[in-house]
């Protein structure tokens, strides 16, 4: 197939046009686009969370997060071990913990995924992968 190079060229030009003319258009826009500093925002929306993943690192932080939250009234743990974290908001209340083995499996949450209104993930990809290899052996 022999492309002409003045279609190449073509080509070439109409692409460099469209850099040129985004670059020129983000210029004259930079500054021009300011939040609202006062947003509305549906204080209910976090009312309810689920964390998965809590126990490791960046789990935990996103459940220290959701605790200190005031909007935050109600935290679903989904775990295979505890954590002292968790078991402070266990014994204040605020947290219930479920003690869950099978990440690939959640028809038993039904029921309280319907009252969730957040849901955070922070399980480690690579013990996942190692988990349901091993499940399948």
């Amino acid at each position: 197939m022999n492309i002409p190079k003045k279609f190449l060229l073509l080509l070439a030009i109409t692409f460099l046009a469209l850099i040129v003319a985004f670059d020129l258009w983000g210029f004259l826009t930079l500054g021009s686009i300011t939040p609202n500093p006062q947003p509305s925002r549906d204080q209910d929306a976090n009312a309810v969370v689920m964390v998965f993943g809590a126990t490791d690192s960046a789990g935990d932080g996103l459940l220290k997060a959701a605790v200190e939250d005031p909007n935050v009234k109600k935290i679903y743990v989904v775990t295979r071990r505890t954590s002292p974290r968790i078991d402070a908001g266990v014994a204040a209340g605020k947290i219930e913990m479920m003690l869950h083995k099978d990440f690939t499996d959640y028809r038993e949450m039904g029921d309280i995924l319907a009252e969730v209104n957040t849901v955070l993930w922070a399980l480690d990809k690579r013990r996942a992968e190692r988990e349901v290899a091993d499940m399948a052996h």
